[in-house]
């Protein structure tokens, strides 16, 4: 009798572990996917995770592992962030609408984090960073051949666009951001441009596209990101439903029998 209640012991405590496995992986859903399909070589991530494919807000997750082969932890809280007030879009094929020049939609997929930017002079970050001035400029005219490119117009000889941004803005936006490699090797004309972190207008106010946060979230991502981690960003809709919930339960069991390695509060 005392073998059978220690085995109906052990297989209570196993359903209980199990069910709290499952809870967590289905409360990541949107996470694990892009989780497995981030490249072998970044040791550094954004995961954003849309409230709707038609939503203007949504969560970033930050995770990072300790080398090529570490299991991925997320550092803190979801961080909340302002989307397209097109929402999301994306090469198509999967319900969500093509991305195109204007449409002030968010692309979605898996995007390298490429260099920084700002109005002041210099930023602590180990990112490259460019310091704007007056005549920066990012270029959205699909006929130039600086399409979706940050450039300064006083460097060109012959500016042949008709539309470009103006980077040192005003509202102070583009105080601080980080330029999200979308549509750039090589940029295909009318894709979409110019898609960036950068500082929120206000809480939940939507974007032309870019992925916007307050500025103090901001500016401890923009210190923590290392381009020796080949950072990235994915960006999908809270609604995905992971295509293989084997792996993704997997990954929740790891994290609770790894509890140190699951999570780390994010400091910079």
């Amino acid at each position: 009798m005392r073998r059978v209640a220690c085995g109906q012991a052990r297989l209570i405590l196993c359903v209980r572990w199990i069910l709290i496995a499952t809870a967590v992986c289905f409360a990541g859903c949107a996470t694990y996917p892009l989780m497995m399909g981030l490249p072998a070589s970044s040791t550094q991530a954004l995961v954003v995770a849309a409230d709707s494919p038609a939503g203007t807000t949504g969560r970033l997750t930050l995770y990072e592992r300790d080398g090529r082969s570490g299991p991925w932890r997320h550092l803190g809280k979801p961080l909340e962030v302002a989307l397209g007030r097109g929402g999301l879009a994306s090469a198509g094929g999967d319900g969500i609408p093509k991305k195109r020049e204007g449409d002030g939609a968010t692309p979605t997929g898996i995007f390298p984090l490429e260099y920084a930017f700002g109005r002041a002079a210099a930023f602590p970050t180990r990112l490259p960073y460019l310091a704007l001035s007056r005549s920066t400029e990012a270029v959205d005219d699909p006929a130039s051949r600086f399409y979706n490119r940050i450039v300064d117009r006083r460097a060109i000889n012959r500016p042949d666009w008709k539309s470009g941004e103006q980077m040192f803005r005003e509202d102070h936006l583009y105080d601080l951001g980080v330029v999200v490699g979308y549509n750039t090797r090589p940029a295909v004309p009318g894709k979409g441009s110019c898609i960036f972190l950068h500082i929120w207008k206000s809480p939940g106010s939507p974007t032309s596209g870019c992925i916007a946060m307050s500025r103090r979230n901001l500016g401890r991502i923009v210190r923590w990101l290392d381009p020796a981690a080949r950072p990235v960003i994915a960006i999908s809709s809270g609604k995905a439903t992971p295509p293989q919930a084997g792996a993704s339960l997997k990954i929740a069991i790891a994290g609770i029998f790894q509890g140190e390695r699951a999570s780390r509060p994010f400091r910079d």
